[in-house]
C-alpha cells in the first residue's frame, strides 16, 4: 500500500516538472487522488470465528403432523460470508444445498427424527447444530426393523396353519403288514 502511495506521488512530481498543459496536469491529478482514497492504511480482518446457525423450522421439540417437512434454518458470518450449507436426517448423508437454508424432507416416518446442520464459511470455518422433532400423523406405519419380524411371523403362522389341516385330516397312514417266515 506504500508502495502504491509513493508511485502516485512519484507521478505527479514527473507531471509537475514536465511541459503539459494545465488541464492534463488536473485530470493526472483527480486520478492519483483517487487511487490513493482506495488505499486503506487498516489490516484485513482474519475470520477465526465460525458462521452463526438459527433454526426457523420446525422449532426443537414440535411435532410435526404432516410426514413432508420443510427445514429452514439461517446463518451468519459478517466477516467473510457463508460459502455452503449442509444437511443431514437422522445422521445420515450430508446432503450439500449450496446456500439455499432450506430443504425438504418427504414421506417421513411417525416418530422422532434428528436434523442437523452446517455452516462452512469462506475461509472454511464451520458451524453445527442438530435438533429434534416429530412426526405424528395420526395414521398406523411399522417402523423400518419390524418388517423381518413380520415376514417371519407370517410363515410360522403358515406353518402353523398347515400342521393343524395335517393333524385334522390326519397323516395318510399306510398299512403295515408283517409277514413272517414260516420255515
Amino acid at each position: 500500500m506504500l508502495i502504491l502511495t509513493l508511485v502516485a506521488l512519484l507521478a505527479f512530481q514527473i507531471m509537475t516538472s514536465l511541459a503539459i498543459p494545465r488541464d492534463t496536469l488536473r485530470t493526472i491529478d483527480a486520478r492519483s487522488i483517487e487511487c490513493l482514497s482506495l488505499i486503506s492504511l487498516q489490516p484485513p480482518k482474519i475470520d477465526r470465528e465460525p458462521p452463526e446457525l438459527f433454526i426457523e423450522s420446525p422449532s426443537p421439540g414440535e411435532v410435526v403432523k404432516s410426514s413432508n417437512v420443510a427445514v429452514v434454518w439461517r446463518g451468519v458470518d459478517d466477516i467473510s460470508g457463508i460459502s455452503r450449507y449442509e444437511v443431514a436426517l437422522d445422521y445420515g448423508l450430508w446432503i450439500n444445498t449450496g446456500l439455499n437454508n432450506t430443504h425438504f424432507f418427504y414421506d417421513l416416518r411417525d416418530g422422532g427424527h434428528t436434523i442437523s446442520i452446517r455452516a462452512f464459511d469462506n475461509v472454511g470455518n464451520m458451524a453445527q447444530t442438530s435438533f429434534d422433532f416429530t412426526v405424528a400423523t395420526g395414521s398406523f406405519q411399522l417402523p423400518d426393523y419390524a418388517y423381518g419380524a413380520v415376514f417371519v411371523g407370517v410363515i410360522i403362522i403358515a406353518a402353523g396353519i398347515t400342521l393343524f389341516v395335517v393333524g385334522q385330516r390326519g397323516l395318510p397312514r399306510r398299512r403295515v403288514t408283517s409277514r413272517r417266515l414260516v420255515r
